[in-house]
């Protein structure tokens, strides 16, 4: 089996065997010890649940409990009589190239608006337009193009979702 080795900066060692997961390859899951302040760690899942360990951590979540995520970083265990909130969230690394790659969680039925805007607040594009979506998640991929089809230049953006229950926003940083 594979061994993963990583320094820290604090000059202190890490070794784990690597499990194969069900799915073929080996994953970093294994590797739950980490100590606070190695940022390596914060553009990962470890455990596997969709959300990237710094993200879990800003929301004050486990980054290492699979039942802890940043909508219910609480108790980890989601209660079934309420409903899951709307959210939005990177799918892919950021800053991106090429596209970016949205997550969607819509809580309520009802209509859906996901726009990209510039830091001066100008709308560069609608990738929902409007529509009514069922609850659930989606995943919405921007091409990094405006209205006009045009690439869009190298800067941060923001993209709002807009749903019958919350409105949320992420910066998105686009490097050519």
């Amino acid at each position: 089996m594979p061994v993963a080795s990583i320094t820290a900066r604090n000059g202190l060692n890490f070794s784990k065997v690597l499990r194969e997961p069900p799915c073929g390859g080996y994953s970093i899951r294994s590797l739950h010890r980490v100590v606070t302040g190695c940022e390596w760690r914060l553009g990962v899942d470890r455990d596997l649940d969709g959300f990237r360990d710094g993200d879990e951590l800003d929301a004050g979540s486990d980054p290492g409990d699979p039942a802890s995520t940043p909508d219910n970083p609480a108790t980890g265990i989601a209660d079934q009589r309420t409903r899951t909130p709307s959210g939005l969230w990177l799918a892919g690394p950021n800053p991106v190239r090429d596209d970016a790659l949205l997550r969607v969680r819509v809580g309520i039925p009802g209509p859906v608006r996901l726009d990209v805007y510039d830091v001066r607040g100008r709308l560069v594009r609608h990738i929902i337009d409007g529509g009514t979506r069922p609850s659930g998640i989606y995943f919405e991929a921007w091409d990094l193009r405006g209205k006009g089809g045009r690439r869009v230049p190298s800067g941060v953006y923001f993209v709002r979702l807009r749903t019958a229950d919350a409105v949320r926003v992420q910066k998105l940083i686009v490097v050519r």
